[in-house]
């Protein structure tokens, strides 16, 4: 198997106009030899295509943990920051009453929905970009996914459920994210308790989210919503 194919197989790769984040995605084992040439192939991949941030995230239960730290230090990579990872059994979510509503994309229109994913996310990036994100992340029926969150005619924030590419019921958020000016008013919980339902109804029987350890905002709607910690990964990144 090629370093490419290994890559593609055993890691979640997501490009941005400006960098590459490549997270562990299965428990495989790799040979410190084997490992050496993926870093060494990423390293030199982003270099020629001008990137300015090469992103690595694995777990802090991987069975490579101690080689990805040591190539970690050879390839000049810098700890960042650590993610927790939470589950939650969906199977006997039911949907509750709620004053919230969700529109799909093609009730408010792309513009719409890409605006307000700027303004409640923090993270503007062009329109082109962001319909390459969706599409590498989700597929061709994106549109389907991107939902708007509104309380009578306000829009309050967005969701983008769906199910993780390759999984057959596992539950995914891309984004969960509330507009500044509606955070901390009560939304958040019901907000996430309505998502869940939302991916029941597209097939998932669980959930797997993650969060920084110090995103106390995020952490409360897990705890609130009766989300389990299962483990946490740590990411690494190398600047050009």
């Amino acid at each position: 198997m090629t370093t490419i194919e290994q890559l593609e197989k055993h890691f979640k790769i997501r490009r941005s106009a400006s960098s590459i984040m490549i997270k562990e995605n299965n428990a495989e084992i790799f040979t410190e030899e084997q490992l050496e040439e993926m870093m060494q192939y990423c390293v030199a991949k982003a270099k020629k295509d001008g990137l300015e941030k090469l992103h690595f995230e694995i777990s802090s239960k991987s069975p490579n943990y101690d080689v990805y730290k040591k190539c970690f230090e050879t390839y000049s990579f810098e700890y960042v920051t650590e993610n927790m990872i939470v589950f939650k059994d969906i199977y006997e979510v039911e949907d509750v009453e709620s004053e919230i509503d969700f529109k799909l994309i093609e009730e408010v229109g792309e513009e719409a929905f890409y605006s307000l994913w700027n303004e409640a996310t923090g993270e503007p990036v062009a329109h082109d970009q962001f319909v390459h994100m969706m599409l590498e992340e989700i597929g061709e029926q994106w549109k389907e996914h991107c939902l708007i969150a509104s309380v009578g005619e306000e829009p309050i924030g967005i969701v983008i459920p769906h199910i993780e590419r390759g999984a057959l019921e596992e539950g995914k958020l891309m984004y969960f994210a509330v507009t500044p000016n509606m955070r901390n008013k009560g939304y958040e919980a019901a907000l996430f308790a309505g998502a869940m339902f939302v991916l029941k109804e597209i097939g998932a029987s669980y959930y797997i989210g993650e969060t920084n350890m110090q995103n106390e905002w995020m952490k409360d709607v897990f705890e609130k919503n009766g989300c389990q910690l299962l483990s946490s990964t740590e990411r690494y990144v190398r600047k050009f």
